[in-house]
Order: structure tokens, then C-alpha cells, then sequence
């Protein structure tokens, strides 16, 4: 009993101290927090809000100021889990042994911490794992200028899409969403052009429904979710060099296996350990998920008979948005797209990835390899793009610090796309 007001003036002097945090929190954000969101985002703030705001004027006010929330209820979790930690060893401190329940209490706490205050700290601890296994399909969902509410890109509402129309359904990942040029300058909506002009038809709809580090498995979901309110005609899927192991990794952070499931239960001792021995941490990942190719570019840095197996995956998903196709009557053809160090070794010298892959190396051109036999065994077709890139001449078709292609690179890109769809449309 003695020992109770000891205990009880620290208790009331940390929670006095995060009462006063929060209050000053509130204040601040309540007087002053639009006005410093908006000469952050212009660069005219302090450097350290500068450098959390400042987007070059790419961001609208509104998406600033969500941001800024975002990071308010961050500092509002990590208060709250100082105080937690506070009370936890005040708390054991009172009790008769608090050798032997120290350990057992910040156990405790520390779950507390990741399960409550995690979901606030996403933003502000940049807990990328997290953010990644709680939105693995990650869409975009920012309708916009280019935008529809379906996060399709150059596209219409759905609503627009009649059934007595052309409709074509473009799927893939940045490439295919046209990364880095203006929505018009994408190869799927230049094809759409192209078409209309062959095909002396004004009623050519394109829906582009590629986005960032999509792949085959993350594009039939949206497919299934999306795909019949766009009334295609014809689904074009294309295929990027990285597919191969997103379409893997994204199945395994779908389905929780291993260590990713870490990824949710611990978003922020899973963040640390990526921190503090990113290496490690990748191959304990990796083999908690029997053991696949850890290199980005894995299919193009090994002969086929080794990579062979790891096909597999996309191939699934590839047959399955073939099937959903030949359950509407929708007619599908499959495209592989090269990457610059395919066919050029001039492209994208200063490219922030150049280094993980082998450029014009011995086996940069397995995958065609793969589905040129692949192609024999399906009743869709199977086309590469590497022919039209090929020889150099259409040099440069990307950016030179990044493998994008740019929009001479899309031009390219469209007019083989659209040379192969003619006679199919014109058979339709």
C-alpha cells in the first residue's frame, strides 16, 4: 500500500504530459495546419516539411492535407504508445517481482503497439510491407482529369461502353498504363486511334486497365471485379519482364504465406528487420515461400531449362483470363513486351535498375523463347513485340534514366499492336 503513491504521481504526471501532447497537437492543426500544408507542398515551409510535402505541384491541396492527417494521427499513436510503454513499466515496477514480468509486459506491449497503433503509423514509419499486404491489388483509386471512378486511365465511365460498339480491353502493368507520358500518349490509346481510322469507325472504345507493378494475377482480379461492365470485344493482355515474379509474390502476400503474413500481424518489427538486415531478411522471406528466384529479372538471367518451373504461376493466370474470355465469346490474344535491354543496349543508360539485369546477355531472350513454344499448345494468339523493337532504328524509345518507353516507344508499340488486331477485328 505504501507503495501506491509513488506510483500513482508518475502515473498522473505521464498522463498529464500526453493529455498536454495531444492538446498541442490539436492546436496547432486547428490554427495553423492548412496554412503549413500549403506552403510545404510549395517549398516555402522549414526543410523537414518541405521534404514531406513539397510534390513539385503534382499533389492537389486535398491529397496534401490528407497526407497531413495521416501523419497527425501518427504522432497521436506514438504519444499514446510512449504513455502505454510508461504505464507498462511503472506498473511492473509496482508489482513484487518486476524482474520476472518485464519481459512478459513489454511482450505485451509491443503486440499492442502493432496491432492498435500500426494502422495509424502506416504513413509516418513508412511501413511499405504494410500498406502492400493491406491493399495487395493496390489500384488506383484517385479519380481525376484522366481518370474514371473506376481508376481506368484515358477511359470513360463504364456507362459509355455499349455493347453494340468495338470495345477493347487493354491489361498489363506500368507499361501498358503508359508510365511517365500523358494518358493520349499510351500505346492502348493509340491503337484506339489507329483502329478507328482502319476500321472506319467512330464506335472504338479503349479501356486501359493496366496500372503500376500490376501482373496477370492482379489484372484477372480486376478483370472479374471490372471487366464485364467495360462489354469488351477483345482482351489484349501483355506480358512485362517483371510479371514473372510479381505474379508470384503477389499470390504469396494474397494467400499470407510465410513470413507475409508477418507483413500484417507485424508491420513494425517486420519494417526494422527490413531496415536493419534488408539481405537476411529477403532470404528468410523468400524461403518461408519454398525458396523462388529472389532476382527482379530472374527469367532473363538463366537459361530456360532453370527458370522453366517458375513460368508456371503467370502461365495460370494467363489460361485464366483466357477462360473468362472464352465464357463471354470475347476473343483474347496475348502479347509479350520487351525491355530496352532485350533489344538495344544504347536505351536507358542511367536507368535506376540497369544493374539487375544482363544487358543483350546470353539469356535475355528466354522468355520469347518460352511462348514461342507455349504458342503451339493454345487456341489464342501468342505475339511478340520484339520484332518491332528490334534492329535498333526506333532508337531512343525511352527514357534515359528510366526503362520506360517513352512516347516514340509507345508509338512503336501501337502500330505492331494494332497491324496484329486488324484482321482479328475485322473477323469479329
Amino acid at each position: 500500500m505504501a507503495d501506491r503513491p509513488a506510483l500513482r504521481r508518475p502515473l498522473a504526471l505521464a498522463t498529464g504530459l500526453l493529455f498536454l501532447v495531444l492538446g498541442g497537437l490539436a492546436l496547432v492543426w486547428s490554427l495553423w495546419g492548412e496554412d503549413l500544408v500549403l506552403s510545404a507542398s510549395q517549398g516555402a515551409s522549414v526543410s523537414w516539411l518541405n521534404s514531406i510535402f513539397d510534390s513539385g505541384g503534382r499533389l492537389p491541396l486535398e491529397v496534401g492535407m490528407e497526407h497531413a492527417r495521416e501523419y497527425l494521427w501518427g504522432l497521436v499513436a506514438i504519444s499514446a504508445s510512449v504513455y502505454g510503454l510508461v504505464v507498462t513499466v511503472l506498473m511492473v515496477r509496482a508489482m513484487k517481482r518486476p524482474r520476472r514480468w518485464l519481459l512478459p509486459a513489454l511482450c505485451v506491449w509491443w503486440l499492442g503497439v502493432e496491432t492498435f497503433a500500426a494502422p495509424l503509423l502506416q504513413r509516418t514509419l513508412r511501413l511499405q510491407h504494410y500498406a502492400m499486404i493491406r491493399d495487395v491489388d493496390h489500384r488506383p483509386q484517385q479519380a481525376g482529369p484522366s481518370m474514371n471512378s473506376d481508376g481506368i486511365r484515358g477511359a470513360p465511365e463504364s456507362s459509355e461502353y455499349r455493347a453494340e460498339g468495338l470495345n477493347l480491353l487493354f491489361l498489363g502493368d506500368s507499361f501498358t498504363y503508359g508510365f511517365k507520358v500523358k494518358a493520349q500518349q499510351a500505346f492502348p490509346s493509340l491503337v484506339g486511334e489507329q483502329l478507328r481510322g482502319a476500321l472506319a469507325r467512330d464506335d472504338v472504345r479503349i479501356a486501359n486497365f493496366g496500372w503500376t507493378s500490376s501482373s496477370p494475377l492482379l489484372s484477372y482480379r480486376r478483370l472479374l471485379d471490372n471487366g464485364d461492365d467495360y462489354k469488351p470485344d477483345l482482351v489484349i493482355l501483355n506480358i512485362d519482364m517483371t510479371d514473372f515474379q510479381d505474379d508470384i509474390r503477389w499470390d504469396n502476400m494474397l494467400q499470407r504465406r510465410g513470413l507475409y503474413a508477418l507483413y500484417e500481424r507485424m508491420p513494425i518489427a517486420t519494417r526494422l528487420a527490413n531496415a536493419w538486415a534488408p539481405q537476411l531478411f529477403k532470404r528468410a522471406l523468400f524461403a518461408s515461400v519454398g525458396s523462388p528466384p529472389m532476382e527482379r529479372f530472374f527469367i532473363t538471367e538463366a537459361p530456360l531449362e532453370e527458370t522453366r518451373p517458375w513460368f508456371a504461376p503467370l502461365v495460370s493466370n494467363v489460361e485464366a483470363i483466357a477462360a473468362w474470355c472464352d465464357e463471354r465469346d470475347v476473343a483474347f490474344v496475348l502479347v509479350i513486351l520487351p525491355r530496352c535491354y532485350q533489344y538495344d543496349e544504347r536505351e536507358a543508360m542511367d536507368s535506376w535498375e540497369r544493374e539487375r539485369y544482363t544487358v543483350m546477355g546470353p539469356y535475355s531472350l528466354e522468355p520469347f523463347r518460352f511462348f514461342e513454344e507455349y504458342a503451339d499448345g493454345v487456341d489464342f494468339p501468342v505475339v511478340s513485340l520484339l520484332p518491332a523493337f528490334a534492329g535498333k532504328q526506333s532508337y531512343p524509345t525511352c527514357f534515359p534514366s528510366d526503362p520506360h518507353w517513352n512516347a516514340k516507344g509507345h508509338r512503336v508499340a501501337a502500330r505492331a499492336i494494332a497491324e496484329l488486331l486488324l484482321p482479328i477485328l475485322r473477323e469479329l
